[in-house]
Order: structure tokens, then sequence, then C-alpha cells
């Protein structure tokens, strides 16, 4: 075990040493070298906490971009390749669309494509996303591939990034994201010849969730926090700061678990496809009447705002624990329940669920996940270990009242 785990102090310093070695490891998606060396540095923490460990493996694509340019007339505009894009470099006059009504209208036919408006306002849901189907694009999709253009270039809202707006495998058009700034420069000259660029590179690996176990039989309380990011992004709050309370609170309660407990770093939040949470229910692990709580830590820690707690089909003595716990935790806050994340594969099953997360505004939390300034600089490392305090507290009274 790790020592100096004891007090406030022991676990700040604990979550200071686990954020350090995950932020150094940089982005990583899944299946990617950078991914692999967190699921090593997991399995090594979870094995040196006490905790049994697995590697639950599975089958995915390592994905990485080599280069990415794009010129209109003598302008050079910065783009970002949509992660899981195939390679391209393509000459050709653009056409653009901002609605689906100019989209279906629109003769693209070995053009490039510019989209913008309403048809990027929001990221697309990728369609082999095994939990939830988005119709509307779907039938974007569907109308691009229809159409045959040589590529498509996605404006995105954002001026301060270029977030890509698709993460998606099965598209088959090659496609890249540039920011608002740039789109409006691509669409002021409509018609204008575009070269555009993308290298990329995708092979098959493997890749796995690691799973941490301790205590005996019985129902067990599942603790959760993803391990991968988005590309583009070192994901400190999203979600290095999960990953740090998830290994503290295995290390602090290793000694003598108050119930049995899983720790499960999920490999997949982010990917097209949620690999991770498949392999999980494949290997049978999701047995509701076997799982007495599950909490997932996502995004917790965001300097200058209070973390976060929403509840998911929990009975009325989970609710009445949370709340007292509430009550005397004055920067953890109740929220209202958000359908994303690991937790969802439990609650989609009765499990008693509850997340994790930070109570910032949607605009201050979408300028910082998910982009390349999710850096080490934005996490209050202090709430983090008063937050993973609370959650400790929250699992001995969930395991008391079976006791």
């Amino acid at each position: 075990m790790t020592p100096d785990t004891g007090g406030a102090t022991g676990v700040e310093a604990l979550i200071r040493m686990h954020l350090a070695a995950l932020v150094a490891i940089g982005e990583r998606p899944t299946g990617s070298a950078s991914a692999r060396r967190a699921e090593a540095y997991l399995e090594s923490a979870l094995g040196e906490a006490g905790c049994r460990v697995e590697r639950q493996a599975f089958s995915c694509t390592d994905w990485r971009v080599e280069r990415g340019s794009c010129r209109c007339g003598a302008t050079d505009v910065l783009v970002v390749a949509n992660p899981y894009s195939l390679s391209c470099a393509v000459r050709s006059r653009s056409v653009s669309a901002g609605t689906m009504d100019e989209l279906a209208a629109l003769d693209m036919r070995d053009r490039i494509v510019v989209l913008h408006g309403a048809l990027t306002a929001t990221p697309w849901m990728p369609a082999e996303f095994p939990f939830y189907t988005d119709e509307e694009s779907r039938a974007r999709v569907r109308l691009l591939d229809a159409g045959s253009p040589v590529a498509v270039v996605m404006v995105s809202p954002r001026t301060d990034h270029a977030v890509p707006v698709t993460i998606d495998g099965a598209f088959s058009v090659p496609s890249c994201t540039v920011s608002a700034e740039a789109g409006a420069l691509l669409l002021a000259s409509p018609g204008a010849v575009v070269d555009l660029v993308l290298e990329t590179a995708a092979e098959p690996v493997e890749a796995a969730n690691v799973i941490g176990r301790l205590g005996g039989e019985g129902p067990r309380l599942v603790l959760m926090a993803h391990l991968d990011t988005k590309h583009y992004t070192p994901g400190a709050l999203d979600n290095a700061t999960g990953l740090a309370v998830l290994l503290t609170l295995a290390d602090r309660l290793a000694a003598d678990p108050p119930c049995p407990l899983e720790f499960v770093a999920f490999n997949g939040e982010e990917h097209h496809a949620a690999p991770g949470e498949v392999a999980y229910l494949g290997a049978g692990r999701l047995n509701p009447g076997a799982i007495a709580l599950a909490i997932n830590l996502d995004g917790i820690g965001l300097g200058g705002y209070p973390a976060s707690l929403a509840l998911f089909s929990c009975p009325p003595a989970l609710e009445a624990a949370a709340r007292e716990l509430l009550a005397r935790t004055p920067d953890l806050v109740m929220v209202d329940p958000w359908p994303a994340g690991d937790h969802m594969i439990f609650c989609m099953q009765g499990v008693p669920s509850m997340a994790v997360s930070s109570a910032a505004p949607p605009d201050v939390i979408e300028a910082v996940l998910h982009t390349p300034a999710d850096t080490l600089d934005r996490v209050d490392t202090a709430l983090v270990a008063r937050t993973a305090g609370a959650v400790e507290a929250l699992i001995r009274a969930t395991a008391g009242m079976r006791a």
C-alpha cells in the first residue's frame, strides 16, 4: 500500500501524485500507445494498493494523424482531422450547406463540402454508438455518402479551438474540422478551389479496461472512472482527476474494505463505439442483483466551481445518505441527472447509480473539456481531495446500510 494515506494532507498528496503521472502521459485515446501506458500505470497502482487486478481486453483501432493541411486560393487554413477519418489528398471546388434542406439539395459529387450553421452546431453522434441512435446524425451521413464528395470540412461553432464535430470510425468520407474563424474564410469564397491533405494511419490493436477488486463475496459497490481521452487533449479534468480519486480510494479502503468493492477504469468512454463498456457487459459483470451501487467519477475539480453529485434510480435510503452528505459538504452540490458517461450502462439496467463531476455552467465546461485547454492548471487539487473524502464517506455509509 502507498504510504501516508491518512488525513486530508495524505489524500491530497496521493491525488497530486496520480494526477501528475497521468497528465504527463498526455492524450490517451483508446488503443493508442499512450493509453496503454495509462493502462499499465493503473494496473500497477491498483496492485500496489492491494487489489486483485484484471485486465479486461478487447480489440479496437489505434488511429493517429500524421499531417493535415488546407489551402483556399492563396490562404492557408488550419484544419483538425476528425478522429478516425480516412486519408485524402484532394483538390476541388468547394460547395457548402448550413441546413439539412440545403444539404439534401446540394450537388456535391467530386466536391469538397463545407458544412456549417445548424449542421455543425452540436457534435454528431457516431453511427456505431451501441447505446443510443441519433437519426438526424445518421441522415446527414447518408446524404453525404450518397452525394460522393471527395472530402468534408466541418465548421466548428467555436472560435478558440477546432474541436472535432464528428468522431466516427464508420464515416466513409475523409473529414476535418476548422474553427469558426477559418470557416468564415472558406464560406466567403464559394466555389473556390480548395487543396486538402489529411494523412492518417490506423491499425488494429488490443486495449483493455483495468479492474481492481477488494473484499469478499456478496453485492458489490462499483467505483468507475474512464482512462481514455478525446484526441487532441491532455485530459486533466477529463478524466485524470476521476482516475486519481479512484486510485486514492482503492488505497484508502484496501486495509479494511467496508463491503465488496470493484474499481473499474473504463477504456473507451470517449470512443465512437464505447468498446470498454461493451467488453464489460460482454463479460457478464453487470448483473443488477450483484451491484448495490455504482459511482462514476468523471470531470471532478474544475477550479472555481464546486463538485457535483447526480443520482440515478437511487432508493430512498441511498438518496437520504447522499443528501446528508451534501448537507455537511459545502463544495459538493446536487445537480440534475446527466445522461452521458459510463454510469449510464448501470442505471439503464436499474442499478442505483451516482455521478460525481463539476458543477460549472455548460459554457465553462465546454471551454475546457475535450480541448487542448484541459490542463493541470485548471484543476483544484484540494477540491479533488475533499471530493474523494466525500465519496469515501458515501461508500462507508452505503456499506453500513447492509451491515
